[in-house]
């Protein structure tokens, strides 16, 4: 079967002829500028579905698709899926899966099978941090997995990358770094929208190659086969009214309405863009007023009643009011569309969505403009005033906006600044390890900029209890860090779960605040929230409706949330079937000899640190009484055990550091036995580049006795079949700065020409995925 037949039988349209290149090359590339309304997702997913049947080893396993908004996530989900199940007949055991990454998803599967091929979609939020190990809405102790997966065997697509802001120069950087550190497979990263600007990619690690990109425009058969979409008409006109300081009140709102109930068409599709949710809110407020029937959609809903307000785009006759949500990739054609002044990359975006298949008759595009004041706060917010101003030159020298027109407008570069990440940036980020107060690097910067940087946020009754569940994604809300902290500060009820303390911090306590990626609980009593609007902040104390789905409750420091399997696993038999599940994994993953063995061989040492007595006398009193062996799974609920030695509590004892040190006591220093000690401590994500005790944890009588994360210096593990033939003594002097340190031993693993850090993640990643495997075997026989 050939691309253009393949294609067909998967979409079930015939290819443009970029399309067709796509999928005739070897790989995809850098740059894909196309306008919109083209197909630019069908391109890339078919194509890489295409390489993957054809050459499986050498195109990445993992399709990694990013997306600026959440809006677009679940559409380009529901089209992959249905791709997919057309080319499985084609492609058997070996057609991916799909995967939304979002906060509150219990789905860990694509990190459990990371020899699957898979297709990774998700906001620029959640998989831009995730590559840079500080995954939002991801339980902390997930974040070198998620690291290791995104950055190794892996096909980035950054779609509609106008949008992106920082994350794009973040995505330029990483690939850069990529390429000089080392990953596991290849990696590879394909930039697209109708308005990229290949220069915004030539950063200081990922510089323009002398032969330029390699990029696929449009070409003379392309024109020719788009030739109704490329020719739709699409006249401008300037709105009657303008945003200003004197009618931004309701005075505006009232205007826009009445203008939008004389030129709103019945039986026709009306879009209006306004550039702030309250704005938004505002305008459907007055719509109401004049017994009109808008439909409201911002980013600021919840998903299910998100969801419901996106089964009405497709209504013919809707009148549909809309932030940037709707700006790029959904599929959506309107007769009549109105926007506010927006930066010109923008307002191309919107205009895409009138007359987009020139269907129209009389299409119809306004624009409004907006005050460039000087006032607090500035009514250009969210953009720049500057790029406002950029924008109204050049609408006021047009006549269409339609593609051919557009493309007479000369390409100004972007003048925006954005932090970049550089080498020292993303080694300090490899280690996850929170400072003395719970805090971490916040990489916010880098994914979308500080003024737009997002917590989530989940309402529950009452103030939260040690073991609730955690929030399903159906709960969560994504709401910029300022706005959260406005609504707290005026007594709202609001906590975060702090691991090492493992406990509720409320976000009142002095030092608490809301940071980049935190996910927050609201008290219901707290309101902020309407269905039918969306984020509504102080503007509705009204009680918010929980919605709540079962999941597990949030994971502590010293949590063993997989420690109960429904039955009594000796310890043995357990590093048996992890090293099993190690074993196959490294040979599907076609790791080198050297690498697959070190991975082996962690498997097989990564628990032997539960024949600690802390581990063993917490099991004990739920174990069978007749049978003293040590234990690696109990049949009943351990997820918080309370570990302690001869009856004094140990808490924060993490039985992977114990496994590591029997590991290092046993055998002599190189570099081999070091990644095979960093693989068994830091399989949980708990143990990392420094050994240090936690403030919860409870120091021994003699002062000079070191200790870290429950174990103290000087203990013995009892002998362990075929693994430790007598007692060993945990030696605790790696915890001490200086040659020979732990922290100096893992660094050179990280800044190993052979490994790096990309690398070390993902092998890191194998071993964590061998044993959830075996874990989840173990609970179902």
């Amino acid at each position: 079967m050939n691309y253009r037949s393949f294609f067909k039988h998967v979409t079930g349209l015939d290819p443009y002829p970029y399309q067709e290149r796509l999928g005739e090359g070897k790989s995809l590339p850098e740059l894909i500028s196309v306008p919109t309304g083209l197909g630019k997702t069908a391109a890339v997913v078919v194509a890489w579905l295409q390489h993957r049947r054809l050459r499986p080893e050498t195109t990445p396993k993992r399709l990694v698709y990013c997306l600026p908004m959440r809006v677009l996530v679940e559409q380009v989900a529901s089209h992959a899926r249905a791709w997919l199940e057309a080319a499985a007949p084609l492609m058997g055991e070996a057609t991916p899966h799909v995967h939304i990454l979002m906060g509150g998803s219990g789905d860990d599967s694509w990190m459990r099978h990371p020899e699957r091929p898979v297709l990774l979609v998700g906001t620029q939020d959640m998989l831009v941090s995730a590559a840079l190990n500080r995954g939002y809405g991801m339980s902390r102790y997930r974040w070198p997995q998620a690291f290791g997966i995104m950055n190794s065997d892996c096909q980035w697509v950054l779609d509609e990358t106008q949008l992106m802001g920082p994350a794009l120069p973040t995505s330029a950087q990483l690939q850069g770094l990529r390429e000089k550190l080392g990953t596991l497979g290849p990696a590879r990263t394909t930039w697209m929208s109708a308005t990229l600007d290949p220069e915004a990619l030539d950063t200081i690690d990922h510089p323009t190659p002398p032969p330029g990109r390699d990029r696929i425009v449009l070409e003379a058969a392309d024109r020719q086969a788009a030739s109704l979409r490329l020719e739709a008409s699409k006249p401008l006109f300037r709105a009657p009214l303008r945003l200003d300081r004197e009618s931004s009140k309701k005075e505006y709102f009232r205007e826009l309405a009445s203008h939008l109930a004389r030129v709103h068409l019945p039986g026709t599709r009306t879009l209006v863009f306004l550039n702030t949710v309250d704005r938004a809110q505002s305008l459907c407020e007055a719509l109401e007023a004049l017994g009109m029937e808008p439909l409201l959609l911002h980013s600021r809903f919840r998903p299910p009643d998100r969801l419901a307000r996106e089964a009405g785009l497709a209504r013919p006759d809707a009148l549909i009011v809309s932030t940037q949500v709707l700006e790029a990739g959904v599929d959506l054609s309107s007769r009549l569309l109105v926007t506010e002044l927006a930066p010109w990359p923008s307002l191309i975006q919107r205009f895409g969505r009138c007359n987009r298949y020139g269907e129209q008759e009389a299409p119809r595009i306004e624009w409004i403009d907006v005050e460039q004041d000087e006032g607090r706060p500035s009514l250009a917010l969210p953009y720049p005033a500057e790029e406002l101003a950029a924008s109204r030159l050049r609408l006021e020298g047009l006549q269409d906006v339609g593609p051919l027109s557009l493309e007479q407008v000369p390409v100004v570069p972007g003048q925006e600044l954005h932090p970049v990440l550089r080498r020292r940036d993303l080694l300090d980020l490899f280690d996850t390890s929170a400072d003395l107060s719970g805090d971490d690097l916040d990489v916010s910067l880098y994914v979308r900029g500080s003024d737009e940087a997002d917590v989530q946020v989940y309402w529950r009754q009452g103030p939260p209890q040690e073991d609730e569940p955690g929030p399903s994604r159906d709960e969560l809300l994504s709401l910029p860090v300022g706005t959260l902290a406005s609504f707290v500060k005026k007594s709202r009820q609001a906590w975060n779960w702090n691991p090492l303390g493992r406990r509720w911090e409320s976000l009142s306590e002095p030092g608490c605040r809301p940071r980049p990626g935190m996910t927050v609980r609201l008290a219901a009593e707290s309101g902020g929230y309407l269905p039918e609007r969306g984020w509504v902040g102080d503007r509705s104390a009204r009680p918010v409706e929980v919605v709540q789905w079962p999941t597990a409750p949030a994971e502590a420091m010293d949590g063993d949330p997989e420690a109960e399997v429904g039955r009594w696993i000796p310890l043995r038999e357990h590093l048996d079937h992890v090293q099993a599940e190690a074993r196959a994994l490294v040979e599907r993953a076609g790791l080198p000899e050297r690498l697959a063995e070190s991975v082996v061989t962690a498997a097989l040492w990564h628990d032997v640190g539960k024949s600690h007595p802390a581990f063993q006398g917490a099991l004990m009193p739920l174990a069978p009484p007749q049978e003293e062996i040590p234990w690696a799974k109990s049949a009943k609920g351990t997820g918080r055990l309370n570990y302690a030695v001869e009856g004094r509590p140990r808490p924060g004892f993490r039985h992977e550091l114990a496994s590591a040190l029997a590991w290092v006591s046993t055998r002599e220093q190189n570099e081999e036995n070091d990644l095979v000690a960093w693989l068994v401590a830091a399989h949980h994500g708990k143990v990392r580049l420094s050994l240090r005790a936690l403030p919860s944890e409870r120091p021994p009588e003699d002062p000079d006795r070191l200790f870290a994360r429950g174990v103290w210096d000087g203990e013995f593990l009892p002998a362990l079949a075929d693994l430790l033939e007598a007692p060993v003594r945990l030696d605790l002097s790696l915890m001490q700065l200086g040659p020979g340190s732990w922290t100096e031993r893992m660094l050179a693993l990280r800044d190993s020409e052979d490994l790096g850090p990309f690398r070390l993640a993902a092998l890191e990643g194998l071993v964590r995925a061998a044993d959830g495997r075996a874990s989840a075997k173990e609970r179902e026989r």
